[in-house]
């Protein structure tokens, strides 16, 4: 391992600066696409920040060519599928910039990103080090509040700060529990090489219960309240020393004087009671954000902060220095570096027969035993107390009713089918579990993506335009059917449908699901919702209904009766699930 100087090269550098490039490319092509429906609407200045970069990457029209090999990738025989734009944009530059760096002649944005990575580097190596203040961006997470968003706008902070964080996760990644999904680099997870994710949850538990069919199985789920507006930055630190104690034994004589800096001026640069709650009463803040007044609020856990003896008075909590930036690039380490003390002690009285699952501030507990599920749940909500976090209290519920998924923490109840004191259907990272292992998305979850259909059809992109100048209805029914299509199944064409992958979509964070009569209820009311959709804009812009005739292209591909239908469906939610099967 090399310290955090040495590991902050020119190239890892560089590799950051390009993903951020991508990422610019990404919202220029979005802003493009509205500016071509409504050519007159301005589509606003680049920050200083942006402007910044494109000084330091190769000018767009000297990228390198990609050729068909590097832009398509083979899926099964005689079929190929094209890579993401995203991963294609950052080889190009890449590639770009090692053509540019072996010519005798350097080009200015080449010296331009030399000056800038000899400024990171010197920045970090001197004796003192602060990021400036995040900037604060309001989130609506429900009809009556917002969630309070963090960026860091500074080119070099930002650089900075995910440097930090893969170093960090790198250095104490082998220390933290094993089944602790979220945040983690790539390692050997159960025999595969992976960097794990939600997926990985939903197919230990599918593991799970198949290995205990016949047993009578008991769940536990505990919630933390507003976890990244309560954690103590005291404690924070405890938790870090602590692991960077146990990582200094893993690497003698390794200084770590440099990222310790990084680490201390992040969490100085921010605290909930002043960044956030400031900001409570401050009109021109929400005005500039464009939020509703009934939804100026930010909601905190005052009380129950006291209650649990975070400080003794009001006065005492606001000149605590409490909570991390929501959306900062090390706060989902710190979630794992502090809830790491209580996935051991949990671990440390479990047996054989018992399931412990962490994903961020989420956990799940299964058990075979209901007394040890009791047990285990406790150590968790106990261990979580001391570190000043707040869980949520277990509240009474009936099982099958809106009180079941209203609790957000619930103690050891039995997980099975037909009976009257047990629960059919349990909920984790985005999924809904039957006892008998179907699947199901979870209603949150579902009503989140019917959401995102109305916010891409109205929100931003008709109640952006302007009516008076802008293209034709068809071109713009054309357009939005395109992105509603994109955002939910990827970009597929009716010939390849069958064969290739969904992509960068909302399919791809289901990719557990298999189809089921419970499951293609809720596809279809997705697809319903879409066309619902697409007819509301028709009518907003006054345009008919009219039937489109779209000729069946994939004869040849597949037989007739496995042959999608030519109205749309290889675009349906539906489909791309019931293709699995074929």
């Amino acid at each position: 391992m090399k310290t955090f100087g040495e590991y902050i090269s020119f190239w890892a550098i560089t590799d950051v600066l390009i993903s951020k490039r991508v990422q610019l490319a990404d919202k220029l092509h979005k802003k493009h696409q509205l500016h071509q429906l409504s050519p007159k609407m301005d589509p606003g200045k680049l920050k200083d920040s942006e402007q910044l970069l494109l000084s330091l990457m190769p000018p767009r029209r000297s990228w390198v060519s990609l050729s068909t090999k590097t832009r398509f990738r083979e899926v099964g025989e005689g079929h190929r599928q094209r890579v993401a734009a995203a991963r294609c944009n950052w080889q190009a530059i890449k590639w770009t910039i090692h053509r540019d760096k072996s010519k005798k002649v350097a080009l200015p944005y080449l010296e331009n990103l030399k000056v800038f990575v000899d400024k990171v580097q010197a920045r970090v190596s001197a004796g003192t080090f602060a990021f400036a203040e995040p900037g604060l961006f309001p989130e609506i997470k429900d009809e009556h509040s917002c969630r309070p968003l963090c960026k860091f706008e500074q080119l070099e902070d930002a650089v900075i700060l995910i440097l930090a964080n893969k170093y960090l996760t790198e250095l104490f990644d082998g220390l933290f529990y094993d089944e602790s999904l979220a945040f983690r680099c790539r390692r050997i997870y159960h025999g595969e090489e992976c960097i794990t994710s939600h997926h990985h949850a939903i197919v230990r538990m599918k593991e799970y219960r198949s290995r205990w069919e016949g047993k009578r199985l008991y769940v536990s789920e505990c919630d933390l309240q507003k976890f990244y507006d309560t954690v103590s930055h005291r404690v924070v630190r405890k938790c870090y020393y602590d692991l960077l104690k146990k990582a200094s034994k893993q690497n003698p004589g390794l200084s770590f004087s440099e990222i310790n800096r990084v680490f201390e001026a992040y969490l100085n640069c921010y605290s909930f009671p002043r960044n956030v709650l400031r900001k409570k009463d401050d009109k021109e803040f929400w005005e500039k954000n464009l939020v509703e007044e009934e939804q100026r609020c930010f909601k905190w856990v005052e009380k129950e902060l006291l209650a649990h003896k975070v400080a003794k008075s009001h006065r005492g909590l606001m000149q605590m220095n409490i909570g991390v930036p929501q959306g900062g690039a090390l706060s989902g380490l710190i979630a794992n570096m502090v809830l790491n003390t209580v996935d051991w002690q949990v671990k440390r009285r479990m047996k054989g027969s018992d399931l412990y699952l962490r994903y961020c501030d989420d956990m799940i507990i299964i058990s075979t035993n209901k007394a040890r599920c009791k047990k285990l749940f406790s150590i968790y909500s106990k261990g979580a107390s001391k570190l000043m976090l707040v869980p949520h209290k277990p509240k009474e519920f009936e099982f099958g009713k809106k009180s079941f998924w209203e609790g957000k923490s619930k103690d050891a109840y039995l997980w099975a089918m037909g009976q009257k004191d047990a629960a059919e259907w349990i909920g984790f990272v985005g999924y809904e579990m039957r006892r008998d292992g179907m699947l199901r998305i979870r209603k949150k979850s579902f009503q989140k993506e019917m959401n995102k259909q109305t916010s891409v059809v109205f929100e931003k992109t008709l109640d952006r335009i302007q009516n008076e100048d802008r293209v034709a209805n068809d071109s713009l029914l054309n357009s939005l059917e395109s992105k509603l299509i994109s955002m939910s199944v990827g970009k597929i064409a009716v010939w390849n449908a069958p064969f290739i992958e969904s992509k960068m979509c909302w399919c791809t964070g289901f990719k557990e699901l298999e189809l089921n009569p419970v499951l293609a209820k809720q596809l279809r009311e997705l697809d319903r919702h879409r066309w619902m959709m697409l007819e509301s804009a028709k009518r907003r812009l006054g345009t008919k209904m009219k039937g489109k005739v779209v000729v069946r292209k994939d004869l040849d591909q597949i037989e007739d009766d496995k042959n999608p239908d030519s109205t749309g469906m290889v675009h349906s939610y539906y489909y791309q699930f019931k293709k699995k099967d074929v």
